[in-house]
């Protein structure tokens, strides 16, 4: 499970059982939980799993996929992807912005060799600019 929080009683979490991204409200308690993003298509798994996620100050998350070479930026209040953005590398592993301004989106890949080999760039660390500000993130205690 990956959490991301995107205010103070929002968080949102993958299901890899369901190949979903799911919000949830937080206060003291989980409730009211919500499919954001159906990741399946036509009822099949996807060729790749969310892996990693991070999120902006717009409350757009940024969702790696490994095994699938891309990001995803989706719109949790539009429930839709509103951006992909392709990397050169199949095993996309996580993201968070950094740098002084929280403007540089930091991109891990893995480099695992699952039936087919990974050639360089696989493993190596990215940074994007130009996507707006990474959110503070918060410190969250889950019982």
């Amino acid at each position: 499970m990956a959490l991301s929080t995107a205010s103070d009683v929002s968080l949102f979490k993958f299901s890899l059982f369901f190949f979903s991204l799911f919000v949830f409200f937080y206060h003291d308690v989980a409730a009211n939980e919500r499919v954001v993003i159906d990741f399946t298509v036509n009822g099949e798994r996807p060729n790749f799993v969310p892996d990693g996620m991070t999120i902006d100050t717009e409350g757009n998350l940024y969702v790696t996929t490994f095994g699938g070479w891309k990001i995803f930026k989706i719109n949790p209040t539009k429930k839709a992807i509103e951006m992909e953005i392709k990397m050169p590398c199949e095993q996309v592993t996580s993201a968070a912005f950094g740098g002084p301004n929280l403007d540089i989106l930091f991109v891990t890949t893995a480099s695992h060799e699952r039936g087919t080999k990974q050639p360089p760039p696989s493993g190596r660390l990215f940074k994007i600019t130009g996507l707006g500000k990474g959110a503070h993130m918060k410190s969250v205690k889950l019982n």
